[in-house]
């Protein structure tokens, strides 16, 4: 069965959808906005601000509704994905891109039409951008992060950590087992995978095995009949060693637990990586920095196919190999970093970078602690936002609180453009009961030289505030908001087949 919808109707639903999306999120926005209770069938109610969580829980029970909710959340998704912060913003400047441009078409102004003008005055606002951006100071750092994380504590906290690597990916935000957060520099090459079995601790939180040799499989390891030359080895000369492989079977995880039991060497089997290309790339990069060669499933291990580790801690989740006189690790760096050069895909850059950094033994983690779970994950958002603005502020920093957008507004001739300009800094101010034209009357007298800090309730001179953005943000949030309101606006229909389940707009 086909339901098709089409022109008015339609237009009545993609409001309705912009309104259920867009109100709760926006009231998020700035440092007084409000929290959010979001409450699911598959997990514990949490309380947030974050606005891409908040946007990715939200739907409705009208199929119709929920289709256009699939297209306007992309807005918020494509943001954080790209750059980890400015999700509310864009939904701020969609929800008044896609209003206005309706009334514009309820005025008879044809659709493309409106959509080439947005695409025209897009570049001209980012061209105007580009020149507002100024190069942060060390203090702009801890400033952004604040500002980021509505904390100054976290974005002190994160801001010094973050000046000592200046790079995204060498740091990693992880729940911490107790109230307490804090850093953890890891000394020597990570991966996500820990003990076959939690016996292997010896009943601790972690194991560390000192002088240790290292057998990489390749294979599900079942038969300790191939490892005899190897653990005979090991007995007679008293040696630790870890195994890695897909994941052991019953006998000889048992069988390695008795031998540890009545030996003073130890045995430690740990599982590889379940994502297969992510097992490949580990067992590549473990082989140059221990000295060992990967083993396949149909040939038999060896003793000349041990690689050798000065220290190897493991606890459930992560293990950590110390690099040990690795003679190949700088030819396999310098191929690692030209590979980046030639990967364009975002992820598979990140994932590389992160690579990079790992054998480099750049890895910090922060683990971020609370009284409870709602805490704990609530600050954590906090830290992930702080970071992601860290990040993407090394190309340049904007003064905040929507005071660069309103400057722009001023060179803009365009009604409807002007206002969606000005809808951050009036959003912000709604926010928290302020009169925003009494203070864009002000802010616009002091020749843009003062912007109103919401949290302190004053204005300040833009050289000396602490309220900043991140230039590479705002430029994405504008670029998102532009093109998926584009996309909407020239769209007339919606036809929606229930009997495959397939929601389809058509422009």
């Amino acid at each position: 069965m086909l339901k098709v919808i089409n022109d008015e109707e339609f237009k009545n639903k993609l409001v309705e959808s912009i309104n259920l999306l867009c109100n709760p999120v926006i009231k998020t926005l700035g440092p007084m906005g409000e929290n959010v209770l979001i409450s699911c069938s598959d997990k514990e109610p949490f309380i947030t601000n974050d606005g891409v969580t908040i946007a990715k829980n939200i739907c409705s029970e009208d199929k119709t509704v929920n289709s256009i909710l699939t297209i306007l959340k992309e807005a918020s998704l494509k943001t954080d994905e790209e750059v980890g912060d400015g999700t509310t913003t864009t939904l701020v400047l969609l929800k008044s891109l896609i209003l206005n441009g309706l009334e514009k078409i309820k005025e008879g102004i044809e659709p493309l039409k409106i959509k080439k003008e947005l695409d025209e005055y897009l570049n001209q606002i980012l061209e105007l951008l580009a020149k507002e951006k100024i190069m942060p100071t060390k203090e702009n750092y801890l400033d952004i992060a604040s500002t980021s994380a509505n904390d100054s504590e976290v974005g002190s906290f994160l801001a010094k950590i973050f000046l000592k690597t200046k790079d995204e990916k060498a740091i990693k935000i992880k729940e911490s087992n107790n109230t307490k957060t804090y850093t953890e520099k890891i000394n020597g090459y990570y991966f996500e995978s820990g003990v076959a079995r939690k016996i292997f601790l010896m009943n601790q939180n972690e194991i560390i095995l000192n002088n240790c040799y290292v057998l990489l499989l390749d294979y599900y390891l079942d038969d300790l009949n191939s490892l005899n030359d190897i653990y005979n080895m090991m007995i007679e000369n008293k040696t630790n060693l870890i195994i890695l492989a897909d994941s052991f079977s019953e006998d000889v995880i048992e069988t390695t637990i008795d031998l540890n039991s009545n030996n003073d060497f130890k045995i430690i089997l740990i599982n590889s990586i379940d994502y297969v290309e992510k097992k490949k790339e580990v067992l590549e990069d473990l082989e140059i920095i221990t000295n060992a060669k990967i083993v396949k499933y149909q040939n038999l291990p060896d003793i000349n196919d041990l690689g050798f580790s000065k220290q190897v801690k493991c606890d459930l989740d992560k293990t950590i190999i110390m690099t040990t006189n690795a003679k190949n690790l700088k030819a396999h760096l310098k191929k690692l970093e030209k590979l980046a050069l030639s990967i364009k895909e975002p992820y598979y850059l990140e994932n590389l970078k992160e690579r990079i950094n790992n054998l480099k033994n750049k890895i910090i983690f922060i683990y971020v602690g609370g009284y409870t779970k709602t805490a704990k994950k609530e600050l954590m958002m906090r830290y992930t936002d702080a970071l992601c603005s860290l990040s993407s502020c090394q190309k340049g920093i904007l003064y905040g609180s929507g005071l660069t957008l309103l400057k722009i507004s001023e060179k803009i001739s365009d009604k409807m453009i002007k206002e969606v300009l000005e809808s951050p800094i009036r959003q912000i101010m709604k926010n928290n009961n302020l009169d925003a034209d009494k203070i864009i009357k002000e802010i616009k007298e002091n020749n843009y030289q003062k912007l109103y800090n919401v949290k302190n309730n004053c204005f300040e001179n833009i050289y000396e505030t602490k309220v900043l953005d991140a230039y590479l943000v705002v430029r994405k949030t504008l670029e998102t908001a532009f093109s998926i309101a584009s996309m909407l606006l020239t769209t007339s229909s919606l036809v929606i087949n229930e009997q495959e389940n397939k929601n389809i707009i058509e422009i």
